[in-house]
């Protein structure tokens, strides 16, 4: 069992370099780049309270459900 983990290691190393030095690079660094945001509502400020620190990474951005709320985000 310990032979084939040390060989299945090394394998998947080569991989995942491989498929980061390929064309996929620019997304592999997308996925884990990490953005922050400042959001504030701009009519209504005592029923939306300010959202400080909302990130997006992953793929996941959390500011476009805060934005069709009314929102304005700025890029810290």
């Amino acid at each position: 069992m310990k032979k084939k983990i040390t060989f299945i290691a090394p394998m998947l190393m080569l991989v995942a370099s491989m498929f980061y030095f390929s064309g996929c690079k620019k997304t592999v660094e997308n996925l884990f780049q990490v953005e922050c945001y400042d959001c504030v509502h701009p009519t209504d400020p005592t029923t939306f309270p300010d959202q400080d620190n909302v990130c997006t990474a992953v793929g996941v951005d959390a500011t476009v459900a805060l934005k069709e709320s009314g929102y304005t985000c700025t890029k810290k």
